[in-house]
């Protein structure tokens, strides 16, 4: 160990210890060259290695450590020093293969104050969602610029993320390379107890370094915001793997955390990574979303659209172009929301989907219709610039191509993990609830709010058929439910009903709604009855019933 008060590296002074682990131990100090306070990060070589592996690993660390030192990002703090030095003290046992000294390395960084995300947990226990939003956005923009160099963070954790004095979120303390074996058993042992576990995703605790990626931090990002918004200390990931239930059932209880941000934690949270959110830009995505799903649903197009009439004498289906990219992976599933209006009293709804036969082929009725196309965009602009136009189409009879049946639920259990719930938030309560061959929802709210589901199901589908049947039981006939259809890394369609007799058709696209189709009357919604919702996609094209 470094001794306290004294001069280091003719350079750093040694104020005091500041963690002590099993692997690294930090110091506080002081840098006489840069006049700044520093933490300085000390880890003393794995003992009994050749001096060939010695080697190896000081020219992989001054490689990485130089990688490290070379960000710049202004919601990151990079180290700003690193080096390898063969002091040795008292403790320090010799390399059993030559007798030579065991080196140290070092890795030396700015520290801005000591107002930590972890400081205010502790000071303040949960904290308010919007702040926790705000900051998880800037981590995740920071994070963003790491992965797109192929840099990981590796110990994403409250302690490693510091609130600058104007209120925005910097995240600290790389994983310091150091002079051991990744792979070596007794490392991650010593992590393991002497460490934060608490944070690390599942593939941290085996010793597979290879299993490494962009989503072990966007994991223990979540655990971290987890842990701001509970004031709690979130659950391993090896107590959740043994018993999968707490983890649903205690982090949540009995705190203001909306459903939206729910689902974007546990999404992050997700223990086989394949279920994780694939980049730090897509977790963004959503979370820039998470806000009051009315207050965003209500904003004002971002670019002028030419909607249909306002009003149709008769109407039985659509045919929609929608905004599509075909890179894009389609989700073949869809989401039953329930949107709710300004100041309603408690509404029930209910949604069953009865059996779908294995092979699908429809012929569409000779009815009205209307075909909206989308022009193509400029290559200057973004797809969401094109404007759609209107253009009348005859009647048509088509055929579908064959389809086969991949999810088809008639709710007499929860087969697909439906969301089951009785809560409370700031936005009101709801209560979640298979019987009878229905999946139930009993919504109360005082102001506008969204809420919205999906199903547990890995299925994808390019082109599909998703018909789901619906009743409104009570309230007000301005409640609005439907459709969410093609989500996608954040980015979805939204087609919704109310029994006053309008429908309507959106795109969440970045950060913002983009309405296709206003509110728009129509004589087929049957108030108070069974009315079934199916849409039908093939490639760029939707189609309603």
């Amino acid at each position: 160990m470094l001794n306290l008060d004294s001069i280091f590296y003719n350079r750093y002074r040694i104020d005091r210890l500041h963690e002590l682990g099993a692997v690294e131990t930090i110091y506080l100090g002081w840098d006489n060259l840069s006049n700044q306070a520093v933490t300085i990060s000390e880890t003393k070589a794995q003992p009994n290695l050749t001096s060939d592996s010695l080697e190896a690993l000081k020219a992989q660390f001054a490689q990485q450590a130089q990688i490290l030192c070379a960000l710049n990002h202004k919601n990151l703090i990079a180290p700003s020093d690193s080096f390898v030095i063969d002091a040795v003290a008292e403790t320090d046992q010799p390399n059993s293969e030559d007798g030579s000294p065991v080196p140290h390395s070092y890795v030396v960084t700015p520290v801005i104050g000591n107002d930590s995300l972890m400081q205010r947990i502790n000071d303040q226990g949960p904290l308010p969602e919007k702040s926790v939003i705000l900051w998880a956005g800037q981590i995740l923009d920071a994070l963003v610029y790491c992965h797109h160099r192929h840099v990981l963070h590796g110990d994403i954790r409250p302690q490693n993320v510091y609130i600058t004095p104007e209120g925005n979120a910097v995240l600290a303390h790389f994983e310091v390379p150091s002079l051991w074996n990744t792979a070596d058993p007794r490392k991650w042992t010593a992590k393991r107890v002497l460490g934060t576990p608490d944070y690390a995703p599942p593939e941290r605790w085996v010793m597979r370094v290879g299993q490494i990626d962009e989503r072990s931090d966007i994991y223990s990002l979540g655990a971290t915001l987890l842990h701001a918004l509970t004031g709690k200390l979130p659950i391993s990931a090896e107590e959740r793997i043994a018993n999968p239930y707490n983890f649903q059932n205690i982090e949540f209880a009995n705190i203001k955390v909306s459903l939206q941000v729910k689902h974007i934690l546990t999404h992050a949270m997700a223990v086989p990574k394949d279920k994780r959110y694939s980049s730090a830009a897509a977790m963004a995505t959503d979370l820039h979303a998470s806000e009051s799903i009315s207050k965003l649903y209500n904003k004002t197009p971002a670019i002028p659209l030419l909607f249909l009439p306002t009003r149709f004498k008769k109407i039985s289906w659509l045919k929609i172009g929608g905004l599509i990219l075909s890179s894009i992976v389609l989700f073949f599933s869809g989401l039953l929301g329930l949107w709710l209006h300004s100041k309603v009293p408690p509404v029930t709804t209910w949604f069953s989907q009865p059996a779908s036969p294995t092979v699908i082929s429809t012929v569409i009725p000779p009815t009205p219709k209307v075909l909206i196309e989308v022009l193509p965009a400029s290559p200057t602009l973004p797809p969401t610039t094109s404007i759609p136009t209107i253009t009348p189409e005859q009647p048509a009879t088509v055929q579908l191509p064959e389809l086969t049946s991949i999810m088809s639920d008639t709710f007499d259990s929860n087969t697909y993990q439906w969301p089951i719930s009785n809560s409370q938030d700031e936005w009101g309560s709801i209560v979640r609830e298979i019987t009878g061959g229905h999946y139930v929802w009993h919504v109360g709210a005082e102001k506008d709010v969204g809420r919205w589901c999906l199903p547990d199901s890995d299925s994808y589908a390019t082109d599909f058929r998703l018909s789901v049947d619906t009743r409104r039981l009570s309230g007000p006939l301005n409640i609005a439910y439907g459709l969410i259809i093609r989500h996608n890394e954040g980015r979805y369609y939204v087609f919704n009903t109310r029994d006053d007799g309008y429908f309507r058709f959106s795109l969440w696209q970045g950060y913002e709604w983009i309405t296709i189709i206003d509110w728009t009357e129509t004589l087929s919604i049957r108030p108070g009855e069974m009315n079934k919702l199916e849409v039908i996609t093939r490639g760029p094209v939707f189609e309603f019933y």
